[in-house]
């Protein structure tokens, strides 16, 4: 998968030189606007300012559309030349061999003053663009937008189930798995499982935790109470973490993302030494690997990578908290050493990771049903015409008891991580455990 960087481009980059040159082809590149004009309608991702003062090489100075901060030139859609090169920009991955286009900030694509400049007709129309473009010169090639707004804005970008991208970013459930461990209590989150859905069986939800961005807050909004939102954001403060704001039409601020590792999002704040931190964290990725649609890992969540707090004081920004530049010298070391947190995390993931690919109901096309046995407790039944299996997860510290519905008495079940058989009528989890049950004998790995 490449980064087709849509939305902009690097103030540093030689396409913006050129354009403060006026080199031909690039005079229209970047959206100049007079710092006088209101833009108060604009949507903000950021409390930054929107409008960044430049000077052009002839002297003159103009003030240039930056959506998302002073070093990232927002992209003149409205230029010819910008969509050429963008497009020959998409091409080019494509012939080094890119299977995956993800279009960054896609939803900020297209500007009209007098509008929130969000979720456009003409931002749509430029996906269906690259959708048609690619259908007609390598099929195989799947588009990912990446949205980070509320779920029934996210969800727009599958089009109609044919003419948009075939995945979309799942923003959602980041910020409200997190919630749902933090709070011990998984009806909230089984309720907004239940609601998945995509328009045809050609798209499906690209399910993270993290990524080289923070957790994305705004999709919690219609989900979460604004308390509960402002709860979880003091826990990732307590945390080691940050809150990034954007700014509402009204001028006020509401959190935007919350920086910090996955890793260290999950620790409880209020333990010095939280005995259940490593498998409050597994339990959490084992959700995200059940869920329908296809999984992706960050690097360091596989790691169990941990708040990069001198990055931070480095670079002025709060996301280097979770983009450290790891040695693989250093990293191989803490591997080898069994009692290390990154050893602690990384053997069970992998072992989750190769069992799962291993299982045809976990494919992005298989049902999906979620059962309620019990708050603490999500269930997740996945099927296929050659498999039933149960992922179980307890995301709190108590030990529980459930029972699995609709299965024979006495009919055994398979852990398909241990190879430990269970009985359906009483299933003992302890705090933070995760089972994924098949009937049989179904093969598992060590």
């Amino acid at each position: 998968m490449v980064d087709l960087v849509a939305n902009h481009v690097s103030a540093e980059s030689r396409w913006f030189r050129n354009y403060l040159a006026a080199q031909k082809g690039f005079e229209d590149l970047a959206i100049e606007v007079d710092p006088f004009t209101d833009l108060s309608m604009v949507a903000r991702p950021r409390s930054s300012p929107l409008l960044t003062e430049f000077k052009k090489d002839c002297g003159c100075r103009v003030h240039l559309w930056t959506t998302f901060s002073e070093d990232q030139i927002d992209l003149n859609y409205k230029s010819l030349h910008v969509l050429e090169n963008m497009v020959q920009a998409m091409l080019f991955y494509v012939s080094q061999g890119a299977k995956m286009i993800r279009l960054d900030a896609i939803a900020y694509l297209w500007k009209e003053i007098g509008t929130p400049c969000i979720h456009l007709k003409q931002a749509h129309d430029m996906v269906r663009l690259f959708r048609k473009i690619l259908d007609s010169v390598a099929p195989h090639v799947v588009l990912i937008t990446e949205t980070n707004v509320p779920h029934e804005e996210n969800v727009q970008y599958f089009g109609n189930g044919r003419d948009e991208s075939q995945m979309v970013y799942n923003f959602t459930l980041p910020p409200l798995l997190l919630h749902a461990l933090s709070r011990g209590n998984a009806r909230v989150l089984a309720d907004w499982i239940q609601t998945l859905s995509t328009p045809s069986p050609a798209t499906t939800f690209f399910n993270f935790t993290a990524s080289h961005d923070g957790i994305g807050a705004r999709p919690l909004e219609g989900i979460l109470s604004p308390t509960e939102i402002d709860w979880l954001a003091d826990r990732v403060h307590r945390n080691g973490g940050y809150i990034s704001n954007r700014r509402r039409g009204d001028g006020t601020e509401s959190p935007y993302e919350f920086n910090i590792t996955y890793f260290d999002a999950l620790k409880d704040p209020g333990i010095a030494n939280d005995p259940f931190h490593i498998a409050r964290f597994l339990a959490s990725q084992a959700v995200a690997l059940a869920l329908p649609g296809v999984p992706a890992v960050y690097i360091h969540s596989f790691l169990g990578s941990r708040n990069w707090s001198a990055g931070v004081q480095q670079t002025g920004r709060a996301r280097a908290i979770n983009r450290e530049k790891l040695s693989a010298d250093v990293v191989a070391a803490e591997l080898a050493d069994s009692q290390s947190i990154r050893a602690r995390v990384f053997q069970p993931y992998r072992n989750m990771i190769r069992v799962r690919i291993r299982q045809p109901a976990f494919h992005p096309g298989s049902g999906t049903q979620v059962h309620h046995l019990d708050d603490r407790v999500l269930t997740i039944e996945r099927f296929c015409q050659d498999q039933t299996l149960f992922a179980l997860t307890n995301l709190s510290a108590d030990k529980v008891t459930v029972t699995l519905p609709n299965i024979e008495k006495g009919h055994p079940l398979t852990d398909l991580m241990s190879g430990r058989r269970l009985n359906a009528e009483t299933i003992s989890m302890s705090p933070y455990e995760v089972l994924w049950l098949a009937s049989g004998h179904t093969p598992t790995i060590s």
